[in-house]
């Protein structure tokens, strides 16, 4: 991998684009492939694409993420607007959460261990914070969605959309 990487730096290209560029590698040689990435792009200015489904390491080098489902695309943000976009929490109701909260349309995705709820909310904001003091939350944290857990909510959100509207059309 780092040969025909640097096979194709060697030409001068303006743009690289790579198809799962990191597929085999272990952990080590994936960290020093991003870093030679890294200091190739910066530099020789170059423009780099990656498609790719292993996102653990991507959200520390792009600067934008095009997210695509049936060849179509279907979100285009920068890395610090995607991840604005949805808000992970940590969430302590010290007896247990009521049942409403499972119906709050905020919430995307919520689970629990014991009296700790992690949930993924959309809009996070103040008020939103205020409605889970509301119900009983003695503690919100926000913490760091990565870029794949953030893929892994959009899906599933998309996929429930999706059997909702089919639902209704039967």
């Amino acid at each position: 991998m780092r040969l025909a990487f640097m096979l194709e730096v060697s030409k001068e290209p303006d743009y690289l684009i790579m198809d799962e560029p990191t597929s085999g590698l272990d952990p080590v040689a994936k960290a020093k492939f991003f870093e030679l990435l890294i200091h190739e792009v910066e530099q020789r200015e170059i423009g780099v694409l990656i498609s790719s489904h292993n996102l653990s390491g991507l959200e520390n080098i792009c600067d934008s993420v095009t997210m695509m489902h049936q060849g179509k695309v279907e979100r285009q943000l920068s890395m610090e607007d995607m991840k604005s976009e949805l808000t992970k929490l940590n969430v302590v109701f010290e007896g247990g959460a009521s049942k409403s909260i499972y119906d709050m349309p905020q919430i995307l995705k919520i689970r629990n261990v014991g009296s700790i709820y992690t949930m993924v909310v959309k809009e996070y904001n103040e008020a939103f914070a205020g409605k889970l003091k509301e119900k009983g939350a003695s503690l919100i944290e926000p913490v760091e969605l990565s870029l794949e857990e953030l893929f892994v909510v959009l899906e599933e959100s998309r996929d429930a959309d999706e059997n909702a509207k089919k639902r209704t059309e039967k």
